[in-house]
């Protein structure tokens, strides 16, 4: 239903745009979906992310996989989601006025290779990259180094799963996740839940 009021609302926006007619009546015109309860996401709360970053993985440094390190990282510290941050080639980290930023784009890279995706239009935006994450950890550096091993993505160990690259990582995430003591919630807590 949404999908149709949606295409509708398109048509009716251009209509008012050749001024055929004077407003849009089904301008942001939607029925709210209901999620089933099993489906509602809670925060991680201060202790719970006192948890997850102070695991011994982290702390040794310990994960077989430099994305189980840097992705949930990057989605705690700039909002990304998932997917956004499992894509990523090694030019959408870069620097703009000065300022270290994630890239969320679905352009072709300097080699022409694509392969990503936004989940709307909307989602192609610039990220700044959190001091923690540049001077602390030096994320940067690793997107750097990741460039110069002749890598087009930041995280080529993440394969492409039907048409996601962050399949793989949310497993990884969701078992990691399981060794952590979490503060009770109403809602699931899983990858999403840093953003």
């Amino acid at each position: 239903v949404n999908n149709n009021l949606t295409n509708i609302s398109s048509f009716l926006t251009w209509c008012e745009d050749e001024q055929l007619i004077p407003t849009n009546p089904a301008h942001r015109l939607k029925i709210k979906e209901e999620k089933p309860e099993t489906e509602h996401r809670s925060p991680y709360t201060t202790k719970d992310l006192e948890n997850l970053f102070n695991a011994p993985q982290y702390v040794e440094d310990t994960f077989l996989h430099p994305s189980d390190f840097w992705c949930p990282l990057l989605s705690l510290f700039t909002g990304a989601r998932r997917e956004e941050v499992c894509q990523l080639h090694v030019e959408d980290v870069r620097q703009e006025e000065g300022v270290w930023v994630l890239d969320i784009n679905k352009e072709k890279n300097v080699h022409g290779f694509a392969n990503k995706k936004l989940k709307n239009p909307s989602a192609k935006r610039l990220l700044p990259l959190h001091p923690i994450l540049v001077e602390t950890l030096r994320f940067p550096e690793f997107a750097r180094q990741q460039a110069q091993k002749g890598h087009l993505r930041i995280f080529p160990e993440l394969v492409k799963i039907n048409t996601n690259y962050g399949h793989k990582l949310g497993e990884r995430f969701s078992e990691f996740r399981k060794t952590i003591e979490l503060e009770e919630a109403e809602g699931v807590k899983d990858f999403h839940s840093l953003r």
